[in-house]
C-alpha cells in the first residue's frame, strides 16, 4: 500500500525533544511541569506535551510511557526530566544535547549548560 503523500510520520525522539521546548518557549502559559496534563486539558508538563505532540491521547495514566518511547529515552532518563521540579533550562539543555548524549548531570544545573554559562532559550529549527 503506497503511502498518503500528506501523511506526516509522528514526532519521535530529538525532533519530539524540540518541538515540546518550542511549545512551552511559544506560549509557557501551556507548561505545568507538575501534572501530565491539567484537568481543564490547557497545561501540560514536558512529558504530556511530548505525549501529545508525538501522536498519543492526552491520557495521565500512559504519559509516562507514551513519552519514553516516543523520545526514545531510557527510563533513568524518564524519572529526570519527567520529575515534577525539573527545570525549563534543563529540559533545554537535553533537547539542545540531545544526539551529542546525555548524562544527569548536565541536565540538574538550573539555568546554566555544561560550561557553566547562563543559557539563551531560542526556539529550534525543525
Amino acid at each position: 500500500m503506497k503511502k498518503q503523500p500528506d501523511a506526516q510520520e509522528p514526532l519521535r525522539g530529538e525532533k519530539l525533544a524540540k518541538a515540546v521546548i518550542n511549545q512551552i518557549l511559544k506560549a509557557p502559559e501551556t507548561w505545568e511541569q507538575k501534572n501530565w496534563h491539567s484537568s481543564c486539558g490547557t497545561k501540560h508538563c514536558f512529558a504530556g506535551w511530548a505525549q501529545i505532540l508525538g501522536g498519543g491521547n492526552p491520557q495521565d495514566v500512559s504519559a509516562q510511557s507514551d513519552a519514553t518511547r516516543f523520545l526514545e529515552i531510557s527510563p533513568y532518563e524518564a524519572s529526570i526530566l519527567f520529575a515534577g521540579d525539573a527545570t525549563l533550562p534543563m529540559l533545554y539543555s537535553f533537547a539542545r544535547d540531545y544526539s551529542a548524549g546525555r548524562d544527569a548531570a548536565g541536565y540538574t544545573r538550573a539555568g546554566y549548560d555544561r560550561a557553566g554559562k547562563k543559557l539563551e532559550m531560542v526556539p529550534f529549527e525543525l
